[in-house]
């Protein structure tokens, strides 16, 4: 596979997984490209209705600390993200995911934001 990075301009991270946030991370670093990542985080009541839904923007540049040093992302939940369907969810409830990505959200967090 062939991936094409920009030569200029920004790369938006509005993306699900822990692990593919941590390949944006690591392009990012490696070819100094800007990159805003955009997360949702949500928060839920005992009886699951929504309590609080904050959006959250990170912008990554040669200059600021990347998502691993920010901690909003995990090996645990990298580790957890791969593993087969059945164990998954078993693994997840233990682990803190410090910053879970919906996407539609992310983007609508992204658009509020920014003003587009």
């Amino acid at each position: 596979m062939t991936v094409s990075l920009p030569a200029d301009g920004i790369v938006i991270c509005a993306t699900d997984t822990h692990g593919s946030r941590a390949v944006l991370n690591d392009l990012a670093a490696a070819y100094l490209l800007p990159v805003i990542a955009v997360g949702v985080q949500a928060g839920a009541r005992k009886n699951a209705d929504l309590a609080a839904l904050v959006a959250e923007i990170a912008v990554l540049t040669p200059l600021t600390p990347c998502l691993w040093c920010r901690g909003r992302i995990s090996a645990d939940v990298i580790r957890a993200e791969n593993l087969p369907a059945d164990q998954r969810e078993r693994h997840i409830r233990g682990v803190q995911i410090p910053w879970r990505d919906v996407e539609t959200a992310c983007l609508s967090g992204f658009r509020g934001v920014c003003g587009v």
